[in-house]
């Protein structure tokens, strides 16, 4: 809902890292729109804050 007011234009994610310091051990980012699922942009089943992933 808030990106809906922030942003007039197509938005196009180009590569994108996912970040937790040391306290995470996995994480996901999913692009949803009007509650369906469309792509997952990240997913670091095993997250290490030492070796980052560059996902594109």
């Amino acid at each position: 809902h808030c990106s809906a007011k922030l942003f007039n234009q197509s938005i196009y994610v180009i590569a994108a890292i996912n970040h937790m310091h040391y306290l995470g051990s996995s994480m996901t980012i999913e692009q949803t729109r009007n509650g369906s699922h469309i792509a997952t942009i990240t997913r670091d089943d095993s997250y290490n804050y030492d070796s980052p992933v560059t996902h594109r």
